[in-house]
């Protein structure tokens, strides 16, 4: 059990929990329902309008007129956000310097495991099946609880209230995108199938990035009273043959590929003017397969049912306002099985990797205030842990391992200070704390993975941080600073050329700034500008690993009645300062072109140009990372009613 907390500290988090009761009964003043705004999007535990949170951005799908194939290629475009890992359709994202388990991906309030070391990544969703996301960057443990202590990237699916189509096709690599969805004002049906041959390298080597998948989303929703709406969604999804994308290893070492991999989650929630509830589940399936030429092939099955529940309520007496909630997460059947045929002589094997299971649970509270024009907030949050390893000796039929079990608990909190200088110009500063339990695989797994042998830790103690943060907004200019001190931080360390495990092996500081600029020149042109300096080391003095290179975007619009152009230019500096067992980057400029033409008031066609100029670059530090795809050619052609 944690035994840092004070007693000043848990005295104030239990009266920051106790507060939003205390103030709601002795209230009697009509609820304003239109400081809610966080309310009527499920699982939302902040709200934007008291400005809780200052270092967001959202992204609204539908004003997207680029075709993209994941949710990485969209929020990879903003300041802080980068990609990070091997590439192909698992590409994961990094915030800030920090990416894999410290990022936390949430689709509709349902947290989104995985036992990857790369991270979860939601690419298993089409974009086509999504409304918006909204990107929180900095610790977010207060509201999101374990997992959030870099940001979270929470994405919402899409209610279709007309019948629209979409069909796509990228020339180099034959990628195909056939999207259809249809519905009304109660219900709402989409459906996305995607298929990509590999694709190469601007110097003509192949990559390893072949996939296909389809999914299906089916939202329902009903009106039970004025007050109270209930929304049920169902989304499956299954993916097969997709391709590991990384460097030549598929070629000459080994060759990896996920043979299968589904997803079905399913979620009931009811919303009323100024509380929510809501019960989720996920279950999730992916097969691995790994070649090693002439020596052996492993096949790793991997599995887990997600449950996850929670409730929030927000309140107003007076000048105060808040939200407070309980989380409830459990994972069940967290198993992975390998088998093993060796290659020279024939001969099975068989094991099991991971039998685990988590179970999650949290309250959490926070209250704003505004004064003048100064607006105050807090919240604080208290989480349980307990994650089981369900192995037992195969002689005894019993748990031999004192390590077996882990158990914990967190208190976390955030305040932050918002001043409206005046109507074109805010200040704002934060200090937010999070944490990060170990992952199951981290704690229990053993066995192979696409990488390579990989060995859990029994002993990993949690990762905390300590974010700081300010921002300087006038009218469209926006700057950001930050640190991040995280202690305990858990990092994989080789025991061999082929093995790999986990230690927490030091504390770790994360520095970086970030701008954004946005200018509208006339009624058909308008540009954004953004970028991001991020440096994370550790006390001795040593590089992190996984943080991306530092960059500049140029985004160019114009706009025509009914025709449109895009520019989009990223110029990522190079990266030397790396951590070891990484690979250094070189400057790379990415170019991108659109071209948007409306006919006849419902159709649409765009003609798509990335990597204009043929770049060729490694995509991240990870030394199996791939080379960047040649230039691409993608032609969409959607239609939409009236």
């Amino acid at each position: 059990m944690n035994k840092s907390i004070s007693p000043i500290n848990k005295a104030l988090a239990i009266s920051m929990i106790l507060y939003p009761f205390i103030s709601f009964a002795n209230t009697d003043e009509a609820v304003n329902n239109s400081s809610f705004e966080s309310i009527q999007i499920i699982g939302k535990k902040h709200n934007n309008q008291n400005s809780v949170v200052q270092n967001n951005h959202i992204i609204d799908f539908n004003e997207l007129n680029t075709p993209v194939s994941t949710i990485t290629d969209i929020v990879a475009e903003l300041p802080g956000v980068d990609i990070t890992g091997q590439g192909g359709l698992f590409q994961v994202y990094s915030i800030q310097g920090l990416s894999g388990a410290r990022i936390q991906t949430q689709l509709s309030g349902i947290p989104l495991y995985s036992e990857r070391r790369a991270g979860t990544s939601a690419s298993f969703i089409s974009p086509f099946l999504l409304s918006s996301a909204e990107i929180l960057k900095g610790a977010s443990s207060t509201f999101y609880g374990s997992g959030a202590i870099g940001g979270i990237v929470q994405i919402s699916p899409r209610h279709f209230e007309q019948l629209e189509f979409s069909t796509g096709l990228d020339i180099k690599n034959n990628e195909r995108q056939h999207n259809i969805g249809w519905g009304n004002e109660d219900f709402s049906f989409a459906l996305s199938h995607q298929k990509a041959n590999n694709s190469k390298s601007a110097s003509g080597s192949e990559l390893n990035n072949h996939y296909q998948q389809t999914s299906v989303s089916f939202k329902r929703q009903w009106q039970l009273t004025n007050d109270t709406t209930a929304k049920f969604l169902f989304l499956p999804s299954y993916g097969q043959d997709i391709g590991k994308a990384n460097n030549t290893d598929f070629i000459n070492k080994k060759y990896t590929v996920y043979p299968k991999e589904s997803h079905l989650i399913s979620q009931l929630a009811l919303l009323s003017s100024n509380w929510q509830a809501n019960i989720a589940l996920h279950k999730q399936h992916l097969d691995t397969s790994v070649k090693r030429f002439n020596k052996r092939i492993n096949t790793i099955n991997s599995q887990a049912t997600d449950y996850s529940a929670n409730f929030s309520q927000q309140w107003q007496s007076d000048n105060f306002s808040g939200q407070w909630g309980i989380d409830q997460q459990f994972r069940d059947n967290v198993n992975a099985d390998e088998k093993e045929q060796n290659l020279k002589d024939n001969t099975f094997s068989s094991g099991i990797n991971l039998a685990a299971q988590q179970f999650d649970s949290a309250l959490f509270s926070h209250i704003s205030t505004t004064i003048n024009k100064v607006t105050v907030n807090a919240g604080t949050r208290i989480n349980y842990i307990n994650q089981k390893n369900k192995q037992t000796n195969k002689q005894t039929n019993k748990q031999t391992n004192p390590h077996n079990r882990f158990s914990d608990l967190a208190w976390t909190g955030f305040g932050n200070i918002d001043v409206n200088l005046s109507a074109d110009f805010q200040f704002n500063a934060a200090i937010s704390r999070g944490f990060r339990f170990a992952t199951l695989s981290e704690r229990f797994y053993s066995g192979t993975t696409g990488r390579g042998q990989t060995i859990g830790n029994a002993n990993l103690h949690p990762e905390t941080a300590t974010n700081y943060s300010s921002t300087l907004s006038f009218k469209q200019v926006s700057l950001s600073v930050f640190s991040n001190r995280i202690k305990n931080f858990i990092e994989r360390v080789n025991l061999d050329e082929n093995t790999r495990s986990y230690q927490n092996v030091y504390h770790a500081t994360i520095t970086g700034a970030e701008f954004s600029f946005y200018h509208q020149f006339s009624d058909n042109v308008d540009i954004r500008f953004n970028g991001d300096h991020t440096q994370g080391k550790n006390e001795n003095g040593d590089y992190l690993a996984g943080g991306a290179a530092n960059k500049l975007q140029l985004i160019a619009n114009y706009h025509e009645d009914n025709w449109s152009v895009q520019l989009k230019i990223k110029h990522r500096f190079a990266k030397n300062s790396v951590a070891q067992g990484e690979q250094v980057l070189d400057t790379a400029s990415i170019v991108s072109a659109h071209w948007l033409y409306e006919w006849a008031d419902n159709w649409q066609v765009t003609f798509s140009a990335d990597n204009l100029f043929n770049e060729s670059y490694q995509l991240t530090t990870d030394k199996k990372s791939s080379l960047s795809s040649a230039r691409q050619f993608t032609m969409q052609l959607s239609w939409q009613p009236n």
